[in-house]
């Protein structure tokens, strides 16, 4: 897995068959992250609630019933393992774009990108905006957190994909505010779109037409479930 993130919106020239941008990006803000730290030749194994030794903005989140790693080999990949690992972004993060180019192994059944999350602020927390890759579907879709306690919405754009196992495979999402208070959601896999408006009208769990997300979330993460 290679990550990249960045605040507001972006125009960039990516070279599509590899993990990497290729050709100078313009950037519209300066707040940036990279997986630039997981190329320095270091190998190192992060475990459950631990940070990188080498990037204060990344940690591995303490969860799952088999304990979660994040081994990085120093030369661009980081290998997660347990029933359901998730790899934090420190944020602040509010318009976004969060791309991951991503190598699934055969006990894999679904990852997701989540942005604007405050999910560990338990109760309150708003939980995010998730971007589903599904694999046991072949389905890539939507889903809104509320919070950890009152749940998520059901599955939002729902769009058939073809998700190989053990080849590379990009996948992005972007989140922004629109000009009348709805947030305006979007997302990519493999050159695929799907997209989604937030006007308050969505239902999470049990409460209907949730109002739309419009702050900045701490954290953007990305997390597997195994089978």
């Amino acid at each position: 897995m290679q990550s990249h993130i960045m605040t507001e919106m972006v125009r960039r020239r990516r070279d599509r068959t590899r993990k990497r941008a290729r050709e100078p990006q313009e950037m519209i803000t300066a707040d940036n992250w990279t997986s630039i730290a997981w190329t320095n030749a270091n190998k190192r194994v992060i475990g459950p609630g631990e940070y990188d030794p080498y990037d204060n903005r990344a940690h591995l989140l303490r969860v799952g019933d088999r304990p979660p790693s994040a081994a990085i080999d120093g030369a661009g990949i980081c290998v997660m393992a347990g029933s359901s690992p998730r790899f934090y972004i420190d944020g602040p993060w509010q318009n976004i774009e969060m791309s991951s180019d991503i190598f699934i192994g055969k006990s894999v059944k679904e990852c997701y990108l989540v942005v604007r999350s405050n999910h560990e602020d338990r109760p309150d927390g708003f939980g995010g905006y998730y971007l589903y890759l599904n694999y046991d579907d072949q389905k890539m879709y939507f889903k809104k957190e509320l919070t950890h306690e009152l749940g998520y919405s059901s599955r939002l754009v729902s769009k058939s994909i073809r998700f190989p196992r053990r080849r590379w495979v990009n996948a992005k999402i972007r989140v922004k505010n629109g000009t009348a208070g709805e947030v305006e959601i979007q997302g990519e896999f493999n050159e695929q779109n799907i997209t989604l408006t937030d006007s308050g009208q969505i239902k999470c769990g049990d409460v209907s037409n949730t109002a739309p997300y419009l702050d900045v979330g701490k954290w953007c993460f990305i997390r597997t479930l195994t089978k």
